[in-house]
C-alpha cells in the first residue's frame, strides 16, 4: 500500500508539468526495500533507448540535460564510467559503445546493454576484436588489427579513431594510415585529420611494424568481432553502452562485480546513488537512479520488475533528467555519455 501511494504521488506532479502525464510514461520516486529509487517505466512500443555521446563526440563531456535536449529526449540517465579525472580535455569511457549502429569505443569491464532496430535487446559480457585486411600488389591481402578505438594512445598497440572522436585529428603518435572511402590516403606519422567517410589506424610500439601493410591506394577492409554467440544481433544493433556491474538476470538480483573485472572498492563495495537502466518482462524500458550497496539496489530494482537490468556510473557522475529537471539530485560532474529516451 505504502508503495502504490508512492507511485500515485509522483504521477500527480509528473502530470502537472504539462497538459497531461505523457502516453506510455509513468515516473517513481521513494523507497524500495529501504534504498532510494528515482526513475520512469516507458512502453517500449512509444519509446526507445538512445546510446548518445556528449556533444555526439566520444571523448568530449557535457551536462546530462545538455545530452537529453540534444536528442528532444523526455528521460535521460548517466551512461558508463569514464577518464573523469584526467587533466586532458579528451576524457574517453572505459566500456564499449555502439552509437547510431557504428562501434566507437571499446572497453575491457563490465556488461553491455544493446538494442536492434526492431526494439530487441541483449544484455551481456562483450570481448569485441578488430580484424582486417589491405590489399597487396601481390598475392593475397594481408591481415592487420586494432585494440582500441577513439581513445587517446597509450604505450604499445593499435589504435581507429573515427570521425566520432572528439578532436578532428588523430593524436601525434607512431605510424598512421589514412582510410578514406576505404582505401588508403597516406601513410604518415601524423596527426592526420580524421576523414567523415573513413578513419586513421594508429600504430605505436610493438605494433608500428604493421603500417608496412599498408600503401596508398590499396583498399583496406574492417571486421569486427563481438565474441558473442548473438554475433548477428550485434552487428546489427543500434545502440549499446557496456556499464556495470550487472544488478538483474532473469528477474532476479545478480551481483558479480569481479566476474565482470570490476576491482574497484567505491564500485563493489560502496554505498551510494548511481544510475541504473532496465528492462521489465513486458519489454517496458526503466531508467533512473538507486541507492544502497549493489547488492541492495539489485534487490531493489529486481522487485520493480526488471527482468534484466544493470549499473551506470555513481558519484558525481550519476544523474536522472525527466521532462526537463533533474530528479534526485544534479549530477556534480560533466559526462561522457547517457542513455536518453525518446518517442519513437
Amino acid at each position: 500500500m505504502r508503495l502504490s501511494l508512492l507511485v500515485v504521488g509522483l504521477l500527480i506532479g509528473f502530470a502537472g508539468a504539462a497538459s497531461g502525464a505523457p502516453e506510455g510514461l509513468s515516473a517513481f520516486s521513494g523507497k524500495v526495500r529501504g534504498v532510494p529509487v528515482h526513475m520512469v517505466t516507458a512502453s517500449s512500443e512509444r519509446y526507445a533507448l538512445k546510446a548518445t555521446a556528449a556533444s555526439g563526440k566520444v571523448g568530449a563531456t557535457a551536462e546530462l540535460a545538455s545530452i537529453a535536449r540534444r536528442r528532444a529526449a523526455v528521460a535521460a540517465v548517466n551512461g558508463c564510467y569514464f577518464d573523469a579525472y584526467s587533466s586532458s580535455s579528451v576524457k574517453p569511457p572505459w566500456h564499449h559503445l555502439i552509437l547510431d549502429g557504428l562501434l566507437e569505443h571499446i572497453g575491457d569491464v563490465g556488461t553491455v546493454l544493446g538494442f536492434g532496430p526492431d526494439g530487441s535487446y541483449h544484455m551481456e559480457r562483450l570481448r569485441i576484436r578488430i580484424w582486417g585486411s589491405v590489399s597487396q600488389t601481390r598475392g593475397r591481402p594481408a591481415r592487420w588489427w586494432a585494440y582500441r578505438m577513439n581513445t587517446p594512445p597509450a604505450g604499445s598497440g593499435a589504435y581507429v579513431y573515427t570521425s566520432r572522436y572528439a578532436r578532428p585529428s588523430t593524436p601525434a603518435a607512431g605510424s598512421q594510415v589514412v582510410v578514406d572511402h576505404s582505401v588508403v590516403a597516406r601513410v604518415s606519422t601524423g596527426p592526420e585529420r580524421i576523414p567523415d567517410d573513413g578513419y586513421v589506424i594508429v600504430f605505436t610500439g610493438g605494433e608500428m611494424q604493421q603500417w608496412r601493410k599498408f600503401g596508398e591506394g590499396a583498399r583496406v577492409e574492417m571486421e569486427i568481432d563481438h565474441g558473442s554467440p548473438n554475433e548477428d544481433f550485434w552487428a546489427s544493433a543500434t545502440d549499446a553502452i557496456g556499464c556495470g556491474p550487472r544488478l538483474v538476470a532473469g528477474g532476479r538480483a545478480a551481483c558479480d562485480p569481479g566476474a565482470e573485472g570490476f576491482t574497484e572498492a567505491k564500485v563493489v563495495n560502496g554505498a551510494g546513488m548511481r544510475g541504473f537502466v532496465g528492462v521489465k518482462g513486458d519489454g517496458s524500458l526503466m531508467l533512473g537512479v538507486v541507492g544502497g550497496t549493489l547488492q541492495a539496489a539489485a534487490t531493489a530494482v529486481a522487485s520493480l520488475g526488471a527482468v534484466d537490468a544493470y549499473c551506470t556510473d555513481g558519484g558525481a557522475s550519476r544523474g536522472f533528467w525527466l521532462q526537463g529537471r533533474y530528479v534526485g539530485g544534479k549530477p556534480g560532474r560533466l559526462i561522457s555519455n547517457a542513455w536518453v529516451l525518446v518517442p519513437r
